[in-house]
């Protein structure tokens, strides 16, 4: 299973490479300016993953950077359940640190799940140039456990 998701990761990756990630303009423009919107430095592309396999959820995420700019990237992703319709309970925590420009982690060993319920994986992807750092954050889609 763990190939399986690192395929799926890998699948998802190359589609979306073509997807760009935006951050909002700086407020330094001209009142009057509108300035198109500004890509991260250091990160190009995200990719977060939720499925299910005998009772467990399995949790992936996926981050690019830029060869040769991007030192250090980090994953964190953490399964929530929906609690009373509108509210996310966090279930379970796991973060990775690569020391390249791009990294895949998968939360082990895999939260178990109670079927009928709604989950999502909330992913904060963080990567570095030296000392300089920037942050995304991103969801997967929701899913009820089978």
């Amino acid at each position: 299973m763990k190939k399986t998701l690192s395929i799926l990761l890998a699948i998802i990756l190359a589609v979306t490479l073509s997807v760009s990630v935006y951050a909002l303009p700086t407020e330094s423009a001209a009142e009057n300016e509108e300035s198109p919107p500004t890509r991260f430095s250091y990160i190009n592309v995200t990719a977060t993953v939720l499925t299910f396999s005998g009772g467990k959820a399995v949790c992936g995420g996926s981050i690019s950077g830029y060869n040769g700019t991007t030192t250090k990237v980090e994953i964190e992703l953490t399964l929530q359940r929906r609690t009373l319709l509108l509210f996310w309970s966090d279930e379970v925590t796991g973060r990775q640190t690569f020391n390249t420009w791009r990294g895949n982690y998968e939360l082990a060993p895999r939260p178990s799940v109670s079927s009928g319920t709604t989950y999502r994986v909330k992913a904060v992807y963080t990567a570095w140039a030296g000392s300089n750092k920037e942050t995304h954050t991103t969801y997967s889609g929701t899913a009820a456990a089978p």
